[in-house]
């Protein structure tokens, strides 16, 4: 488990929840790099804090019992639930890059493979506890990228919760990730045309950093997964090929010094070093190089064992039919799934940076599966070596072999998909996602529309860009009470911008450097950046009707809004909670919702008089103005502390609602949010209840005494 740091609900008030209720039963084990170490890969002062659930399942088998606590506050984004090997590769990365780079530039990573999500949200963590530490946005880069879509979803689901300013998600194949380009801000003078048009152009974007946690066939999870003991080798060796590519790629990324850190979850080595071995061999040890990982991670304390320099072959059909042959070359197989790259080198050179490469066993100390990591450094610039050439296998079956003949040479294309395009000078048939002919090399036509040739917009709109983005933007300042001006204390003010709908305008608010990439509307890879604050329906006179909130920017307007923020006791946030879900029709969603949820909490609560009629104070003033201002949406936040520890950061929770032109109210946060929400907060209330009778009672000794 987890904690993170990019929540709105802080690291140290989860700890002390979690520490105090009884029930949680957990045993608190932390990782963290020595920071006054001579070693110089250990400079940065980065750490996790991890929990075990030392409460057992009734049904044995060594699974976890779940708690509804831990599914509530991953929900919320506090906390993630993973291997402590599964978090090893961003932390490393993060170590690596402290030592490596140098100079005040924003930190540029990449994500190759990443959903379902845990180690982009262990980067983004890191991202907010470094140099940045207590910046609502670190100024740097993470991209994030699969190749399945499904899983994008997924990775875009989880990363809602927490503050994600510097991630771009897309949704590609990470070995052909795409190469981007970053716009330049102009110093050239007026008369220099060259470099003018240079500047205009952009840059293309290299990256500090790329994890790789690559597609593997996953034994080394047999602890917690029985059905990784069903080895197969001819799928091990399929995913040599593609790791292959995918490392490589990786590397054509970096700059000059950057770092790759690649991993698998298999003990497999031909998913490991023969992987690392091979695109040393392509490239050259003179490009890139396996450097050691940081002291504190090889030390006893964590265990693990240096990676292999020799390893066997087995047949392809091992295992099967009684076959245990080891081959010694590529051509002793005739199947055609055996290559060349699986086999070890002789190289000396190659096997003293193999040992570099580390295995973290199952039976380590670290008590977690087993998993495989190697830190990979580009040494220069420039463009890397071709690959070698693959030993292609004379008898092939074709059953083995996907051939695709939809790109293809020719004047007369047998068959064009949608969004395929000919080239106009060698009538080659190309795929929609290529930007050149893979035949002559020319460019991709422009698409045409009746107005002409289309023009490829920026992605993002500054608010000022047009006057129709600007009455949008001081009217959505305007509804909550947030100063334009620069001293008005909104950090976020000049990170915001508009991405164009269908039928809507949406305002995000993204990091300075992501602001910085060249990407336009055209480009169907992206799925999301940023954070989403607000959706302004497309209106001749923008108004309050027309905004409606996300539950993902919620965090960053409870800050500075002074209209329309209604700041409640846990007590009443606790009835608004409960009112809502049991109000709320009839679905699946909330069939859920009602599972997860204590059924004497919610019969505890009145739902025959509203939450917002028993409102005092301040509280009661901010509700007034709400319901008499035009009707719109608005924010309703609480903040939760222990008493004992005031000084601590504590939790803050916050929904959002709209009033409706004939007064009612509607909360519009999701229920699943909502039912996590009520789950934390009810917990908190019980532990504080119970230490301030703890608290009363030595009192009372102490007195007697």
């Amino acid at each position: 488990m987890r904690l993170h740091n990019s929540s709105s609900i802080g690291s140290a008030f989860v700890v002390e929840l979690l520490s105090r209720d009884v029930d949680a039963g957990l045993e608190w084990t932390v990782l963290r790099p020595p920071a006054s170490t001579g070693d110089a890969s250990a400079s940065a002062p980065v750490k996790i804090a991890t929990a075990v659930h030392a409460r057992r399942s009734k049904h044995g088998g060594g699974r976890h019992e779940d708690s509804g606590l831990f599914h509530a506050l991953q929900e919320l984004g506090a906390l993630h639930r993973q291997e402590v090997v599964s978090a090893l590769p961003p932390l490393i990365l993060w170590t690596m890059l402290g030592s490596a780079r140098g100079g005040p530039e924003p930190v540029v990573m990449a994500d190759m493979c990443s959903a379902p999500g845990s180690k982009t949200l262990a980067l983004l963590d890191l991202m907010h506890s470094g140099r940045n530490a207590g910046d609502d946005l670190p100024n740097g880069v993470l991209v994030a990228s699969d190749v399945d879509r499904n899983r994008v979803i997924t990775l875009c689901q989880r990363t809602r919760s927490v503050s994600r300013a510097p991630l771009l998600t897309i949704n590609m194949d990470a070995r052909y990730f795409p190469g981007m380009r970053r716009r330049a801000k102009s110093n050239a003078a007026a008369n220099d045309e060259q470099l003018l048009l240079k500047e205009k152009a952009g840059y293309k974007q290299k990256y500090d950093g790329v994890l790789v946690d690559a597609p593997c066939s996953g034994d080394g999870t047999v602890r917690k997964d029985s059905k990784a003991w069903d080895l197969s080798i001819q799928h091990a060796m399929s995913l040599h090929r593609l790791q292959r590519k995918i490392l490589r790629r990786s590397i054509e990324m970096l700059r000059t010094g950057g770092i790759t850190i690649f991993s698998t979850c298999s003990m497999n080595p031909l998913e490991d070093e023969a992987v690392v071995c091979s695109v040393l061999q392509d490239i050259g040890c003179d490009a890139v190089a396996v450097v050691p990982l940081p002291s504190w991670l090889v030390d006893e304390e964590c265990g693990g064992v240096q990676g292999l320099e020799t390893w066997k072959v087995p047949h392809p059909q091992y295992g099967k039919n009684g076959v245990t042959t080891m081959l010694g070359s590529a051509g002793d197989d005739q199947s055609g799934r055996v290559d060349p790259t699986m086999f070890p080198s002789s190289d000396p050179e190659l096997a003293s940076q193999l040992r570099n490469c580390r295995r973290f066993l199952p039976t380590s100390q670290l008590d977690s599966g087993g998993f495989f990591v190697a830190c990979l450094q580009r040494l220069k610039a420039g463009e890397l070596a071709n690959a070698k050439a693959e030993t292609k296998a004379t008898n092939t079956h074709s059953k083995h072999v996907k051939v695709d003949r939809t790109e293809q040479s020719g004047s007369e294309p047998s068959k064009v998909r949608e969004g395929d395009w000919v080239c106009s000078s060698c009538k080659s048939l190309n795929f929609e996602r290529r930007g050149r002919c893979f035949k002559c090399k020319a460019r991709k036509p422009k698409a045409d529309t009746d107005e002409g040739p289309r023009r490829n917009l920026p992605l993002l709109l500054q608010p000022g860009s047009s006057h129709e983005l600007s009455a949008k933007f001081d009217g959505f300042l305007d509804v909550f009470g947030i100063p334009s001006d620069d001293d008005s204390g909104f950090t976020c003010l000049n990170n915001l911008f508009f991405i164009k709908r269908k039928s809507e305008h949406t305002l995000v608010v993204v990091s300075d450097a992501l602001s910085r990439l060249a990407i336009t509307d055209s480009w169907k890879p992206v799925r999301e950046l940023g954070i989403s604050l607000a959706s302004i329906a497309h209106s001749q006179t923008p108004g309050c009707r027309d905004i409606r909130l996300y539950d993902e920017g919620l965090h960053v307007l409870r800050r500075h809004a002074t209209k329309r923020h209604v700041e409640l006791e846990p007590s009443i946030f606790v009835a608004a909670l409960i009112q809502t879900i049991i109000r709320s029709p009839d679905s699946e969603e909330k069939k859920r919702v009602l599972y997860t949820v204590d059924p004497s909490l919610l019969k505890a609560t009145s739902v025959g008089v509203s939450w917002y009629d028993s409102l005092e104070g301040q509280a009661l003033h901010s509700w007034v103005e709400c319901r008499s201002a035009p009707a719109g949406p608005f924010i309703v936040s609480c903040s939760c502390k222990f008493s004992d520890i005031e000084e601590r950061p504590g939790g803050v929770f916050s929904l959002c609602g709209r009033v409706d032109p004939g007064g009612d109210v509607t909360i519009t946060t999701s229920l699943r949010l909502l039912a996590a929400m009520l789950v934390v907060i009810d917990r908190y209330t019980r532990v504080e209840n119970d230490s301030a009778r703890t608290k009363k009672r030595r009192m009372q000794l102490e007195i007697k005494k």
